[in-house]
């Protein structure tokens, strides 16, 4: 019968007087309003309002979506950029000096891969800064994880050279030359891209929803089993190298790089340890402590 009826507002969208009692259009207000109205007006008149971007329903005009800071995010893009360039200021500066003494010593060339691999270390910032994505998400991954097989992969060879030269009891001299040391370091890239790529195939690193306590929505890359492992394996690798920063303590040196390569890798863990508390855990505290 004409009139005997209600309107409600579907999935999405919200009654347009949230204080109202009975949040239904009158059957019969629609229509008289329709007989009376001109054509041009109809059109606004008893019309539900869309939910606001990320709701699937609502009562009325409140955000659905946590809100990013924008001041700290960029504050922390921009500090990654300072220590880029920072990376990209050293590796000119062994270029430039590669004759001096303490940068042969060091080997110029696995500088520039330690350099490198740190570049790469970075580049995640600058990938999850915008909203994150299915793609971002699995790109995020790759140059975190080479970055570090080049970065320390260089370093821990490095060490593993002194020791290997200073541990042989007999007379006979021992060279290890860069190229030969760096055949030994296609095994160690190797298994971080086979790893990877398997994670990429098989993993499939996607976006997922969260939730803060007060019910805001937040995109977030999911954190799968195949990161834990490589974060394993990453932790016994830095193991296996202060390993051999403790086998070296007391091989003489004119520079004593094998004391700081120590202090870097006991600066990795402790760090990487605390970062993936923070990611995993504290994230959750700090996305309630802002929504609240």
């Amino acid at each position: 019968m004409r009139g005997s009826y209600v309107c409600v507002c579907q999935r999405g969208f919200y009654f347009p007087d949230p204080s109202a009692t009975d949040k239904f259009f009158n059957g019969t207000d629609v229509e008289g309003y329709v007989f009376n109205a001109s054509d041009d007006t109809t059109s606004a008149a008893y019309r539900c309002l869309p939910c606001l971007a990320g709701c699937d329903e609502c009562v009325d005009a409140t955000p659905c979506l946590y809100s990013n800071n924008l001041l700290l995010r960029g504050s922390l893009v921009v500090l990654t950029m300072l220590v880029v360039f920072a990376i990209l200021a050293t590796s000119i500066a062994v270029t430039a000096f590669r004759s001096a003494k303490v940068i042969r010593s060091a080997s110029p060339f696995f500088l520039h891969i330690m350099n490198i691999g740190g570049a790469l270390m970075c580049t995640p910032m600058f990938v999850l800064f915008p909203e994150p994505t299915d793609l971002t998400c699995l790109i995020r991954s790759w140059p975190q994880h080479v970055g570090f097989s080049l970065a320390y992969g260089a370093v821990l060879l490095k060490t593993w050279r002194i020791s290997a030269i200073f541990r042989v009891q007999s007379a006979q001299r021992v060279i290890i030359t860069d190229r030969m040391l760096a055949r030994r370091f296609l095994p160690i890239l190797g298994v971080a891209v086979s790893y990877l790529s398997a994670w990429t195939v098989i993993g499939k690193p996607s976006v997922v929803w969260h939730k803060t306590s007060s019910g805001l929505k937040y995109k977030y890359c999911q954190t799968v089993n195949w990161e834990y492992v490589a974060f394993v394996g990453e932790a016994a690798f830095l193991l296996w190298g202060a390993y051999l920063c403790f086998v070296v303590r007391h091989v003489p040196s004119d520079f004593n790089e094998s004391r700081y390569i120590t202090w870097t890798i006991y600066n990795t863990v402790t760090i990487g340890s605390f970062t993936l508390v923070i990611r995993h855990v504290g994230s959750t505290c700090l996305f309630h402590a802002r929504s609240r």
